[in-house]
């Protein structure tokens, strides 16, 4: 006589806002550990960010906001600039030994030629970025919110003054919210820089302004950088004050004025 197996089975029921919370937790880890992405910490108070950062040298903010002439040139457009300054390096910079171009790198010029806390705190915000990325964003989101919070749709950002730092491919969470990276968060923000990593220039988000810039300190260089300058802008340095209307058959224009490249023609 064949045998009856009784199976009991027992039904747990969750408020719908749990489930989904727990279905969006699981997507996230997901991602996270297939692109190896990071959460932003939080912290309770001000003091104890500050105290954070303080433990990588870092006692400044990380973003200059009105403190050289180029980006103070902005605010005839009506635009108020912030930019991050950081001591720059192969890891930072990883296109300089193909451009050559750290002889003549940027950090070295106006003030932090002179005062030593400048060149400090420079080398504090990268060693913070380096060492604890994660702690780097949560302290630059909270100044990017303040920023704009500040100054509204006048604030735009720069966030590589003296660095080459690929951050629409920096992925995280933010309380709880994954973001593909910075411009997805502050996505009303106008963000812009200029990159010697022409491989970065393929990938067009719609608030992030890219500018090539040129190097003739290498020849292979230069020439994939007028190349490049044929479909859209590039960057180029002049060392005579009367420079060319046109170069290589592209028309020049001044820069001098201001930093706010994504108000011209890409």
């Amino acid at each position: 006589m064949p045998s009856i197996v009784f199976r009991f089975s027992f039904f747990l029921f969750f408020p719908i806002d749990t489930i989904l919370r727990r279905v969006k937790m699981s997507a996230i880890n997901q991602r996270q550990e297939a692109r190896n992405m990071f959460v932003v910490p939080e912290f309770k108070t001000k003091i104890a960010m500050k105290r954070a950062c303080a433990e990588y040298g870092l006692k400044s903010t990380i973003l200059s906001i009105g403190a050289d002439a180029k980006t103070v040139g902005g605010r005839v457009f009506g635009y108020e600039t912030g930019i991050i300054y950081m001591m720059p390096s192969s890891r930072l910079c990883p296109a300089s030994k193909i451009a050559k171009c750290h002889d003549s790198c940027l950090v070295t010029a106006g003030r932090a030629r002179i005062f030593k806390p400048i060149a400090m705190a420079r080398a504090a915000k990268a060693r913070l970025f380096l060492e604890n990325t994660p702690l780097f964003f949560a302290k630059l989101i909270e100044e990017l919110f303040a920023a704009k919070n500040k100054y509204g749709k006048q604030f735009c950002c720069r966030l590589n003054g003296t660095s080459d730092i690929a951050y629409e491919n920096i992925s995280f969470i933010y309380k709880g919210n994954y973001y593909n990276n910075l411009f997805e968060l502050f996505h009303d923000v106008q963000f812009y820089d200029y990159t010697k990593r022409l491989n970065r220039l393929e990938k067009i988000i719609s608030n992030y302004d890219l500018t090539a810039s040129y190097s003739s300190a290498s020849a292979s260089y230069a020439a994939r950088c007028i190349e490049y300058g044929k479909q859209r802008r590039i960057s180029v340095v002049f060392r005579n004050k009367h420079f060319p209307k046109y170069w290589h058959g592209m028309p020049v224009i001044d820069g001098n004025d201001d930093d706010l490249r994504f108000l011209e023609p890409t």
